[in-house]
């Protein structure tokens, strides 16, 4: 933090504020006017009158005194400036009120270990505040927000138990107090929070300890050892270490606007701040100066009774949007109800209809089932889907859903899956433009894939790929490792799973869903005589179990036929990530290929697809140095040889397929050169001869 009094200058140019701002320390104990001091000031060593023998101590008396009525009159930033500058004075009362001594002689006196008057003089870097606290901003974005995901890393899961949702506070005290004991960056940042806290130097603060307060606490602070602070967490301290936690969160959140901005849509997030802010406004506003400070009496049972009046599952997440939970209750009940046919009451003009009503509309977490009176449902059911609706949005509860969903005629049942389907599709179909920079890395990507000249326009259909809006399938070949870690489409060209048209030239999809054919174990009265089931009621549970499947694979056809006869849609990703379902697509900047963007393979040259590069080299790019084949490169490993000069030994990098690579260049002690492993190549020796031969 620069320095307060520079901050200060401007906005108290009064002569009373004069020397308390625009003169450094020494010079203000010199110029003070010993007339202006008061017993009633800060007076620990209980003086009458001053002169110039506690010229210090009066100074010092008199400037707490004055900046504590500035901190009253002042609003926003100004009063944490003000308070910042009442601590760099604290340091130096404290040692007067330890000492029990207000003489100038006291202080200025060297002991060997400095005059104290250097030692405790007034400076801001001898003052805690938020910008003190450790740097751990970059791991709030790894918070579990929308989830319960436990993090292995011990601060993300420290402040994933302040969020906001169920159940957080339990534990809290045991996993604060166990990670403090083995992690020292843990203990450093719950101590400076805790600091933070309870002096309220964050700069959104509007209650603030007295100064009388705040002398003992910051004596404490300076004082306290570690074993002390982890013994003062095994005690009943649980709710206000929960407070000190949500209180950092609200303010390192504040600080990444992306994530600020988010969880302000998601959650109930300025309610949250609000209720946080007011329970430690009342905890520093009932801290009074006591022999057990420390002990902070009756703020437990103070936080805990704030804790009970908030609303029950008032920030409680939800996973999906309510739209995606009806959509999947109403393939549930179709599975359950034996349903052949799932769209018997709806057509694709129908659906295409709701597409292109729901691209017109902003988005939002709400799904506008109003709409649906204009295709003949009736309102009540419009009215008790909207309040389902809500009470999902703000609980996170649907008990009442599938009940509602159970009663609806048919041709209502179809018709509210159809407008929640179109927007789910509308929330998981999304495209975001890249920068410059990657778009012409990409552009340079896709002419070398696909051997373009550096002179000629890249064609249209270079980076251009397919979608199934009724599968949810992406038709390009995607870059990927597979569970072997062998690499996957990497030379790969076109797309998987496509039925063209000759005649219209129009793409449709052509998956097919898998049949239901595995191996259940079915009910046979021979095999199950030591059970103790009614043979009628176990042969009537396999019948409905069949029929059942046969219903499900029959829905499979269905679809499959709706894919056939559903046109795919062509989307271009040059310059561009698709968001498709839960995955982000785009063209790998390296190879050209279409990859999955994850924050696994981001460098600090961008991002890449995490299989075209090995050895910093493209695997397009490495070919046998011997037979110029390509084949299997990304299983070589490069070998060094030593170049064809021989006045200088300079190593290069060379790569052999398999069959190149024969035994005696493997097994070779010494590095060979590479006109060595040339001429055994050609002259296919057997094993490694001397150059002489």
């Amino acid at each position: 933090m620069d320095n307060v009094r520079d901050v200060l200058k401007p906005l108290y140019p009064s002569p009373v504020d004069e020397c308390l701002f625009h003169a450094k320390f020494v010079d203000r104990v010199y110029s003070f006017d010993l007339s202006l001091w008061r017993p009633s000031f800060w007076n620990p060593c209980n003086l009458s009158v001053v002169d110039d023998t506690t010229r210090i101590y009066a100074t010092l008396g008199w400037t707490s005194h004055r900046i504590e009525k500035l901190i009253t009159n002042a609003e926003g930033d100004m009063r944490y400036y003000l308070t910042i500058y009442l601590d760099t004075h604290i340091p130096l009362m404290n040692y007067f009120e330890q000492s029990g001594k207000a003489t100038d002689e006291h202080v200025l006196t060297d002991c060997g270990e400095g005059a104290p008057v250097d030692t405790y003089k007034p400076s801001t870097s001898k003052v805690y505040h938020q910008g003190n606290l450790p740097d751990v901003l970059h791991h709030i974005s790894d918070c579990s927000f929308f989830g319960d995901m436990r993090s292995s890393n011990p601060i993300i899961h420290v402040l994933s138990k302040s969020l906001p949702h169920r159940c957080k506070v339990r534990n809290i005290l045991q996993i604060v107090s166990s990670y403090s004991r083995k992690h020292d960056s843990v203990y450093e940042f719950v101590f400076g929070c805790l600091k933070c806290s309870l002096l309220g130097l964050y700069e959104t603060c509007r209650v603030r300890p007295t100064l009388a307060v705040r002398t003992h606490l910051i004596r404490i602070f300076d004082s306290v050892t570690k074993p002390q602070i982890l013994q003062w967490m095994t005690r009943d301290h649980q709710q206000l270490l929960f407070y000190v936690i949500k209180e950092f969160l609200i303010f390192g959140v504040q600080q990444i606007p992306s994530v600020y901005a988010e969880v302000r849509q998601r959650y109930q997030w300025g309610q949250f701040e609000q209720s946080v802010a007011c329970a430690m406004d009342t905890v520093r506003g009932k801290i009074v100066v006591d022999r057990d400070l420390f002990d902070f009496k009756g703020i437990e049972s103070l936080l805990t009774a704030i804790n009970k009046q908030q609303v029950h599952h008032l920030y409680r997440t939800t996973r999906h949007m309510f739209c995606s939970i009806v959509a999947l209750e109403c393939d549930k009940l179709d599975d359950a109800n034996c349903v052949d046919d799932p769209r018997t009451e709806t057509t694709h003009r129908i659906r295409e209809l709701m597409h292109q009503l729901s691209i017109r509309t902003p988005t939002s977490v709400e799904t506008p089932y109003d709409w649906l009176q204009y295709f003949n449902v009736s309102r009540e059911t419009i009215r008790k889907l909207t309040l389902a609706q809500e009470t999902y949005v703000h609980e996170g509860s649907k008990t009442t859903l599938k009940g509602l969903l159970a009663g609806l005629s048919r041709h209502e049942f179809e018709h509210v899956r159809e407008l929640s389907e179109v927007f789910d599709r509308k929330l998981e179909v999304r495209i975001f433009k890249l920068p410059v920079h990657v778009y012409k890395r990409q552009c340079m990507a896709l002419r070398r894939k696909h051997h373009v000249p550096g002179d000629q326009p890249i064609e249209s259909y270079m980076g251009q790929t397919y979608l199934c809006l009724q599968c949810k399938q992406f038709k390009g070949f995607v870059n990927r490792i597979d569970d072997k870690g062998k690499l996957r489409n990497l030379y790969a060209y076109g797309n998987a799973k496509i039925l063209f048209d000759d005649e219209t030239n129009k793409r449709y999809c052509g998956r097919r869903s898998v049949k239901i054919d595995k191996k259940r174990h079915h009910y046979h009265p021979e095999y199950s005589a030591f059970m103790n089931v009614d043979e009628s009621v176990a042969i009537a549970h396999n019948d409905e179990r069949n029929r059942k499947r046969h219903a499900k694979e029959r829905r499979k056809d269905k679809k499959n036929k709706a894919c056939t006869d559903t046109e795919l849609t062509t989307v271009n990703l040059l310059g561009s990530v698709l968001e498709f379902y839960g995955q982000l697509y785009t063209i790998c900047p390296s190879c050209g290929n279409f990859m999955n963007m994850t924050s696994k393979y981001f460098t600090k040259d961008g991002f890449y697809c995490g299989c075209c590069i090995h050895h910093g080299r493209l695997y397009t790019t490495i070919s046998c140095e011997w037979c110029k084949a390509m084949r299997g490169n990304e299983q070589w490993d490069p070998i060094q040889v030593l170049d064809e000069d021989d006045s200088v030994e300079e190593t290069k990098s060379i790569y052999l397929c398999q069959a190149c690579y024969k035994p005696w260049i493997r097994n070779a002690d010494a590095r060979l050169k590479l006109s060595t492993i040339r001429r055994g190549l050609t002259e296919r020796w057997k094993k490694l001869q001397h150059a002489g031969f």
